[in-house]
């Protein structure tokens, strides 16, 4: 009956080994896999490989430039004399055609806006920070103002 036990046992051990050998060899192939699919080794033991991999990839991805072909000067004023729009434009802009005492007079009031808008803002700001900082101190002082 010894004799049973200790076969039994050496069948059980066996079979044990047997199981566990597929298991490691699962196991190394999943990490010979991952090693495989690591990238950082393959740039790591060829970079220059990878760099013009890289180039290359990024110029087959990289749309190319349409080309540009100038007009003709003789299409572009037949084009503008049928364009009413283009007539239109420069009919305005005879009509409003400034002088340069307009256009001082222009520059004049836009740098007074911005000097005022400045002078506003500039204003406002103190204004909000005196009411913040009356409301912290009769915060502080427990008693309202």
């Amino acid at each position: 009956m010894s004799q049973l036990t200790t076969e039994a046992d050496e069948l059980l051990k066996a079979m044990r080994e047997v199981r566990a050998e597929p298991c490691a060899e699962k196991q190394q192939r999943t990490v010979n896999a991952w090693e495989n699919v690591d990238l950082t080794a393959y740039v790591r033991a060829h970079p220059w490989l990878c760099v013009g991999a890289a180039l290359a990839a990024g110029f087959l991805v990289v749309p190319q430039r349409s080309p540009i072909i100038p007009p003709e000067l003789n299409s572009l004023g037949t084009l503008a004399d049928n364009d009413q729009s283009v007539k239109k434009a420069n009919a305005a802009a005879q009509k409003h055609s400034h002088s340069l005492f307009t256009g001082l007079l222009d520059l004049a009031a836009n740098s007074l806006l911005q000097g005022g808008l400045a002078v506003f803002t500039k204003q406002l700001s103190q204004g909000l920070d005196s009411g913040s900082r009356s409301r912290t101190v009769s915060n502080e002082s427990g008693v309202p103002r």
